[in-house]
């Protein structure tokens, strides 16, 4: 499996698309993270969910990261049907957007921005394939995998809350490179969600994260016409 043109990998690992005979090591390594993460950090999964998108069953892309022939990495993405709470909210056209299936890394590669090559890689395949639009869940303590998108050029834009945690939304697409920006940046601390959620139902959205003094924040900056009425947060939020 060679990486497409215009992929850099870090020297000594490729990062591809996946074959459908991968869906064993998939599974292999969500096992391994989801035993090695804090609750809720990854979805839960079924080894059949991994085997239906990567056969092609359901409709989505799947990249990974190989150290050799090893799989250290993976980022898996569906794309988007009515059913979804997601695509309800945004009022995406059909075929048009995809939802992120979950992304791990090996803790023997952590630290070596390959999750943030896996999903740059994964969404230009999305655009490719005409997903204009790519929305997860991100738990609000995986600060990490939060680095990671707004590294690939990705934003929160609400909350949301699943089977196992409180999660930021997260967005990459058309609607962030065709906005217009409202000005100046304000930055909230991390541990401020009642400060958050005010500026993500004012339609703000993160699009950093630094440390302010000593206190590591995210830095909100306002698309008012685009995430200001889509009320992606939950009332727990503010707690």
């Amino acid at each position: 499996m060679t990486p497409p043109p215009g992929d850099m990998p870090e020297p000594g690992h490729r990062i591809c698309p996946l074959d459908p005979g991968m869906a064993g090591a998939v599974w292999a390594l969500y096992a391994l993270a989801r035993d090695a993460a804090p609750h809720g950090f990854l979805a839960r999964r079924h080894p059949q969910e991994f085997v239906a998108l990567l056969e092609g069953a359901v409709p989505g892309v799947a990249v990974g990261a190989f150290a050799g022939n090893r799989l250290v990495g993976y980022s898996i993405s569906r794309q988007m049907d009515g059913a979804s709470p997601l695509g309800q909210a945004f009022g995406f056209a059909p075929g048009t957007a995809y939802e992120g299936m979950g992304s791990a890394i090996h803790p023997e590669v952590a630290g070596r921005l390959l999750m943030a090559r896996m999903l740059s890689l994964r969404g230009r395949i999305e655009q490719s394939r005409g997903g204009a639009h790519v929305v997860g869940l991100i738990d609000i303590a995986n600060l990490g995998s939060v680095a990671n998108v707004l590294r690939a050029g990705g934003a929160l834009v609400g909350t949301r809350r699943d089977e196992t945690s409180l999660n930021y939304v997260a967005y990459a697409g058309a609607l962030l490179r065709g906005a217009v920006k409202g000005s100046g940046l304000q930055p909230v601390p991390v541990s401020d969600l009642a400060g958050q959620r005010a500026l993500f139902e004012a339609g703000w959205a993160a699009t950093g994260l630094r440390r302010d003094g000593g206190t590591r924040c995210l830095t909100f900056q306002g698309f008012p016409t685009v995430f200001g009425c889509l009320g992606l947060t939950d009332a727990e939020a503010s707690q």
